[in-house]
């Protein structure tokens, strides 16, 4: 860092510090005795307190207008103003006919003679363009005063963020306005122009709903060999610049791509992605590649919400996984993971619209397959889906019949509905899975209301299909109109596989308490069956209400174990329970041991686990428990190795689990002195795991405490308080309890990053509670809250 850089880093940093913060006192630290930086740094503080407690300056005088004509225009009204230019509305002044222009006049320091000799040729590339969402270049020359000016059309309309705010467009509205962005930009890609400043405040939307693009009069030239004055000046708006403009270098369409990249980060969440953009430290750490785009759903806010009509709790949940990956990719530092285009970026955001899988994103099999349904394909994929749903609703009925005349009458009559719906479909080209469950919806209450079982066997497995869609709102507005019908008609049965769905709804969603509630009440209503009670659902019902508890708190520990136990109870007398199920209850009933402090305990069980499968998940976790357990009793090069083993178990799984897993393994590399390698290993891996999950999502949070303490022992304590900050987030945003183990983590990473930036009343305070809570979880974390205890005793106050 130059020493300017040095100077405003360290300027933005004090005027960050709290309120009871001696300034003086820090910047004195923070110079290290060099007389010259804390003199310049103290005396920019020392204006700005000033500046503060002066007295408010007056009024700007108006702005005038330019005298004079430009071509055969005239100046009339100012329309806004920046560092390199002012925009006027024109109009024609020769008498020829009437016209209003926009005019935009440059900047006097702009007319050196290099510049007026490349500003002739670029006009006339510039006035080529023609694409109905760029605003046409119409003029252009050097004013009598010697003012280089364009003459523009003048296009009536509101600036992009602010449109789409004032009529609160759905996300959906936003894309597609979005999406018309894009195709303008391409066009000028194409036309090997770069627009090298794209703001919300060049972009306005008509009256009519359609976007235009202004303002291509400081773009540059990609022409082959060609080397403008515009490439080497720094017309642009740091705020959606990318890190290489911030640093100088040329033009690419790479840029814009970023650019284009901010712009979705804010109209999808109304937040700028790196934090405060009045900052000038965030503007260095974009330029250096030290700043990481704040997750989407952590950034929305209730007013965000409240602007694309939606709760924040519903956009917290659209702004995960898709759209997070496409906005993420866009706006990556090494333009080399960027988007190669702008087409491109707006083919995975028409791919995020159609239901198909985005490039953005890890292509697991999983996700194509829940991806493969959501796209437009023939009608016999919609069987695919609905087949299962339907034949399974099929049986619900057979059961629920007491005659077998009446069973054959109840499937005939669901085969025909099946039928009736698929053919209805027959020949419709482009028809979508949802669009087919769409339809199928208001027959269901229409054709089975006097048989109302069969109608909940028909939404329990409609509300299935939408889970698979990812269509939460509408998941669950069937399964709760299933749910109620069961519970007014007595089946206890059909209840506990609709709680057992719902909860896998609410799991995928992270809400922790609504998925166990749902998993606890599964189970009360099998408890209703007696001995009748289906064993396999009630197996897995404890098995996951159990996961459930463990991971909300301590508290819920021996309540959690209870339940494994009675599963494994179930399944010892139970053939139809497999091996593979009563391995992966061992396995979590073992983590629970753990947490609980019972290491030999849980070592047993590990091993009996160990007996029963040797699946490669089942091993994973496996491997995973030991690795916790060896961490939390500072065996750091036990936690290493077995990090190592589950790394290379899950290196063939797929991209995302084998980053996943290179994280855990970095974080025990960083306590073991392989700083440099786990830094190397957090900085590939970390942002494929923010694209795939990129969302604030609880599988994040292992990723994120692993980055924050790599950067500690790195001794990069700003880079850990970022992600000691964001690791917290997302605990808040699982609703964890108050006394959580992923709490008290965070709480002392943060405090240790704070430390070592010095900000030690903070981190004293954060340490105190982390030691606090780990002193509640129990004997599990009995070393840990010693050492954080001997770290608040051994660490500087002030």
């Amino acid at each position: 860092m130059s020493r300017i850089e040095l100077v405003k880093a360290l300027f933005q940093q004090a005027l960050e510090l709290p309120a009871d913060i001696d300034k003086t006192a820090w910047i004195r630290g923070q110079t290290n005795g060099d007389a010259g930086l804390f003199e310049e740094v103290q005396s920019l503080v020392e204006a700005h307190v000033a500046m503060q407690t002066a007295a408010p300056a007056a009024p700007p005088p108006a702005a005038a207008i330019p005298a004079g004509l430009f071509g055969p225009y005239r100046a009339v009204e100012l329309l806004g103003r920046g560092g390199t230019s002012a925009v006027y509305r024109a109009e024609r002044a020769d008498g020829q006919f009437q016209q209003t222009v926009a005019l935009k006049v440059l900047a006097g320091y702009l007319s050196g003679p290099d510049f007026l000799r490349r500003f002739e040729t670029e006009r006339q590339l510039l006035a080529s363009l023609s694409h109905p969402r760029i605003t046409h270049l119409l003029d252009g020359g050097i004013s009598s005063t010697g003012d280089p000016y364009l003459v523009m059309e003048y296009v009536e309309g509101e600036r992009l963020d602010w449109y789409c705010d004032e009529h609160k467009l759905s996300l959906e509205r936003r894309l597609r306005l979005f999406l018309q962005i894009c195709d303008a930009v391409d066009y000028a890609h194409r036309n090997l122009i770069v627009h090298r400043d794209l703001k919300p405040n060049n972009i306005l939307v008509t009256a009519e709903g359609e976007a235009k693009l202004l303002d291509f009069g400081t773009a540059a030239l990609l022409a082959a060999g060609y080397d403008i004055t515009l490439t080497r000046t720094r017309m642009m708006t740091p705020r959606y610049a990318s890190p290489e403009r911030l640093r100088g270098e040329r033009a690419t369409p790479t840029n814009d791509v970023f650019s284009l990249g901010v712009l979705l980060y804010e109209l999808l969440t109304g937040a700028w992605p790196f934090g405060n953009p009045d900052s000038m430290l965030r503007e260095l750490q974009r330029a250096m590649g030290d700043a990481a785009p704040i997750s989407l759903s952590l950034a929305a806010t209730a007013e965000a919400a409240a602007s694309r009509m939606l709760t924040l709790d519903r956009l917290r949940r659209a702004l995960k996984g898709d759209l997070a990956a496409i906005a993420m990719k866009a706006l990556e530092h090494d333009e080399g993971r960027r988007y190669a285009s702008v087409r491109e970026l707006a083919a995975d955001v028409e791919r995020y619209l159609d239901g198909r899988p985005v490039n953005a994103r890890a292509q697991t099999s999983s996700y194509r397959v829940r991806k493969f349904l959501r796209r437009r394909w023939l009608p016999v994929t919609v069987a695919l889906v609905f087949v299962l749903g339907i034949s399974v609703a099929a049986i619900l009925t057979a059961v629920q019949a007491k005659a077998a005349r009446v069973e054959a009458a109840k499937a005939e009559k669901v085969a025909g509905f099946l039928k009736d719906m698929l053919s209805s479909a027959a020949g419709r080209n482009g028809v979508t899975v949802l669009q087919m469950l769409e339809e199928a919806e208001p027959r269901i209450a229409q054709d089975w209301k006097d048989d109302p079982l069969t109608e909940a066997g028909l939404r329990l497995n409609l509300g299935a299909s939408y889970v698979t869609l990812g269509k939460a709102d509408r998941a669950n507005f069937e399964l709760g109109r299933a749910l109620d019908l069961y519970q007014a008609h007595g089946d206890y049965r059909g209840a506990a596989i609709t709680r057992y769905i719902m909860g896998q709804e609410a799991e995928m969603e992270g809400h922790l308490r609504n998925t166990a509630a749902l998993y606890r009440q599964g189970l009360d209503s099998l408890q209703h069956l007696g001995k009748a009670a289906p064993v396999l659902w009630d197996f897995r019902l404890k098995h996951l209400l159990g996961v459930s508890l463990e991971a909300l708190s301590s508290r819920r520990w021996p309540e959690a174990e209870a339940l494994m136990r009675s599963a494994l109870a179930e399944g010892r007398a139970e053939p139809a329970i497999s091996k593979f199920d009563m391995a992966s209850t061992e396995a979590g009933l073992a983590g629970v041991l753990a947490e609980e402090g019972r290491a030999e305990d849980a070592e047993r069980m590990l091993q009996r686990a160990a007996a029963l499968s040797a699946d490669p998940s089942t091993q994973t976790v496996l491997l995973t428990v030991r690795m916790e357990m060896a961490g939390r009793q500072e065996d750091f090069a036990s936690a290493r190795d077995f990090a190592r083993q589950r790394f290379d178990l899950v290196a063939g799984m797929g991209s995302v689990w084998r980053a996943e897993a290179e994280c855990e393994w970095a974080r025990f590399r960083a306590e073991t002195g392989e700083t440099a390698e786990a830094e190397r290993q957090i900085h590939e891996a970390l942002p494929m795991l923010r694209r795939h999950w990129g969302d604030g999502s609880d599988s994040f949070w292992h990723a994120v405490r692993a980055a924050a303490q790599v950067a500690i022992r790195a001794g990069h304590f700003e880079e850990a308080e970022r992600y000691a900050r964001e690791s917290i987030q997302i605990v808040d945003m699982a609703q964890r309890d108050a006394v959580d183990t992923w709490r008290a983590e965070s709480l002392e990473l943060l405090g240790e990053a704070l430390l070592g930036e010095k900000k030690y009343v903070e981190a004293m305070r954060l340490l105190q509670r982390a030691q606090s809570m780990y002193g509640q979880l129990g004997p599990a974390w009995t070393k840990s809250a010693a050492r954080v205890e001997s770290r608040i005793r051994t660490a500087p106050k002030s």
